[in-house]
């Protein structure tokens, strides 16, 4: 081979290294990220209850500052045009609930102010209303946004960004493709179980409102069910659990006893180990608390880590405990939060 053919050869695989990697570079860079807030709300307003002479519903404001930057002198106002006010609760697994400061308070209406709104704060506010419709009207603001309202799967994953191999994947059109029918199916899958209506009666309400951190409602609804014998072993294992979380702990480990007595499924007694395991946590009784929710997973184990990420009392209760975070599947929750607050 002569020598210029050589150099030619050299030459060209040099241009090409440089090109391919240039347009490597340009494919596979990460975006500059700039601090910026970024405050999204989730309204979840599906409890909602119609039955007898008793019209309630449950509606939830899931407010999150998924930006880099803190966001100053937040103001939120929540109408409500259908029904009254009855009850509401704040909680923050970041403690930004000790932040809020009341503007507004009425039938009707709830205004808030936030000084200082730090990035990956979190704050949920749960209204009991005396109507079966809740549609709250939510706007938030800041000195420099408005918050926008994000779906249940925006505010469980977030938004995401480009990576190497999502962007050297978009060559394999088949895989693409393949991905983009997977998520739609999913999605849908997703939707159609969240959407599945509930029946409405006591013990789901009371269920809902307990969970929620409104105790002494549930409280009430639940021995009006049990007293008109009505919802069977869901209604007295949860009365058990509520007694309980009021300080009547004789009377709750009896209604335990009765509840797994009557029991005749898997789902049943996986309420009633749940049960076990928050008034075991509330008594710090760690071990038989591990215990008996390992037992209630292994019996239903989808339905018990759904009550698990909506229960505010279970929050509560394990928040300072990395291995019961674990185990409920909170910490893989909160890490997906702060994940898609991070890749934001």
């Amino acid at each position: 081979m002569k020598w210029r053919d050589v150099l030619i050869g050299s030459i060209a695989t040099l241009i090409v290294t440089i090109l391919s990697g240039v347009v490597i570079y340009y494919l596979t860079r990460e975006p500059r990220i700039e601090a910026k807030e970024n405050m999204v709300f989730l309204v979840d307003n599906s409890a909602s209850f119609d039955f007898a002479n008793t019209k309630m519903a449950v509606a939830s404001i899931i407010l999150v500052n998924r930006g880099t930057k803190a966001a100053n002198n937040v103001a939120g106002e929540i109408k409500f045009p259908f029904g009254h006010i009855k009850d509401k609760k704040i909680t923050s697994p970041s403690g930004a609930n000790t932040e809020i400061k009341t503007i507004a308070d009425s039938s009707d209406k709830y205004s808030f102010a936030i000084p200082r709104f730090l990035p990956n704060d979190e704050v949920s506010m749960s209204f009991l209303l005396d109507t079966a419709t809740a549609e709250p009207t939510v706007t938030i603001r800041s000195d420099t946004s408005i918050a926008s309202k994000v779906t249940y799967t925006e505010a469980t994953v977030g938004p995401e960004k480009p990576s190497i191999y999502k962007t050297l994947g978009l060559t394999s059109v088949p895989l693409v493709l393949g991905l983009i029918i997977s998520l739609v199916l999913v999605l849908f899958a997703k939707r159609k179980v969240f959407k599945q209506p509930r029946e409405a009666c006591f013990n789901n309400t009371a269920f809902v409102l307990m969970h929620k951190g409104m105790v002494e409602q549930a409280d009430s609804l639940l021995k009006r069910a049990v007293d008109e014998g009505k919802d069977g072993s869901y209604a007295i294992a949860n009365y058990a659990l509520s007694r309980g979380l009021l300080g009547h702990e004789k009377e709750s480990s009896t209604l335990l006893d009765a509840a797994t007595f009557l029991a005749n499924t898997k789902h049943e007694r996986a309420v009633i180990q749940f049960n076990r395991s928050l008034l075991s946590m509330k008594r710090a009784r760690w071990d038989d608390a591990k215990e008996q929710l390992s037992e209630a997973l292994r019996l239903s184990s989808a339905e018990i880590r759904h009550y698990c990420k909506n229960s505010n009392i279970l929050l509560d209760l394990v928040k300072d405990r990395a291995d019961m975070m674990e185990m409920t599947g909170l910490k893989k929750q909160n890490a997906l939060l702060s994940a898609a607050a991070d890749r934001q």
